[in-house]
C-alpha cells in the first residue's frame, strides 16, 4: 500500500527512536552511581571511572566502526550496537568487581552505544532527503533529548522502587527493540528515494550531475561529462 508521505519519514521517525535509546542508554550511568557506590563501597573516583573509559572506548571505535559501515552498510551496525548495548545491561546486575563494570557499563554499553549514536545515522540518513536534508537530520537527533527528558526519570523510578539491578535488566528489552525494530528496513535502504514525493535519491541525482554539465549558467543546453569526471 502506497503511503501519503514520504517514506523517508519514516525512516526519520526510526532513528528518532534509535538515538533516543542508543544514546542515552550509556548516559544512564549517571543514574545508576550512586546506588552502585553505596552497595559496594567503591571508591568513587575508581567507579565513576567506568564512566569515562566508556568514552575512550567510543573514540577508539569509532573509526573502525567507520570502516565496518563503508565495507557492509550501516544496518550491521546498529545491529551490532544494539547486540552490545543489551549485553552489556543484562551483565551489569551480576558486577561484583570494579573491573566487571568497566568491562560491562563501559566495554559494552560504551561501545554499543557508538554503534547507535550520530555516525551511524549520519552515513545513511542523508541519503534519503535532498531539500529537507537539514530538518530531517535535526529531527533524528533530537531524539537524544526527547529520549533523556523520558526516559532518564523512568529509569530513575525503576531504581527508587526495585533497585538498580531491576533497572538494567528492564532497560534491556527497551534497548533491543528500540534500536533494532525498525533497521532491517531503514538500514536496507540508504540510498532510496522518492522522486514522486518530490524526494530524489542523492544516488539519482549524483548520476545525472556526472552525466552532464550546463554550458553557460544562462542556458538550457547539457553536455555530457567526458571520462575525466567533469
Amino acid at each position: 500500500m502506497r503511503l501519503p508521505f514520504f517514506y523517508g519519514w519514516v525512516i526519520i521517525a526510526v532513528a528518532f527512536v534509535t538515538m533516543g535509546v542508543g544514546v542515552n542508554a550509556r548516559t544512564a550511568f549517571s543514574l545508576l552511581f550512586p546506588p552502585i557506590l553505596d552497595e559496594f563501597g567503591w571508591e568513587r573516583g575508581v567507579t565513576a571511572g567506568a564512566f569515562s573509559f566508556g568514552f575512550l572506548i567510543s573514540a577508539v571505535l569509532s573509526p573502525s566502526m567507520g570502516k565496518l559501515m563503508d565495507r557492509r552498510g550501516p544496518r550491521v551496525q546498529m545491529e551490532l550496537g544494539a547486540v552490545l548495548v543489551a549485553a552489556g545491561l543484562f551483565l551489569a546486575p551480576y558486577v561484583s568487581r570494579p573491573w566487571h563494570l568497566y568491562a560491562t557499563l563501559g566495554v559494552l554499553v560504551g561501545g554499543g552505544s557508538v554503534c547507535l549514536a550520530y555516525t551511524g545515522h549520519s552515513f545513511f540518513l542523508p541519503n534519503w532527503f535532498v531539500r529537507q536534508r537539514g530538518l530531517a537530520l535535526s529531527i533524528a537527533f533530537s531524539g537524544v533529548g526527547v529520549g533523556s527528558i523520558i526516559l532518564l526519570p523512568w529509569l530513575q523510578g525503576l531504581i527508587a522502587r526495585g533497585g538498580w539491578r531491576t533497572a538494567c535488566a528492564t532497560f534491556v528489552g527497551y534497548s533491543k527493540t528500540g534500536s533494532t525494530g525498525g533497521f532491517r528496513r531503514a538500514g536496507s535502504s540508504g540510498t532510496a528515494g522518492n522522486p514522486s514525493a518530490g524526494e530524489p535519491s542523492r544516488a539519482a541525482s549524483t548520476r545525472r550531475r556526472s552525466r552532464c554539465f550546463r554550458v553557460s549558467p544562462k542556458s538550457d543546453t547539457c553536455r555530457r561529462a567526458d571520462d575525466s569526471g567533469i
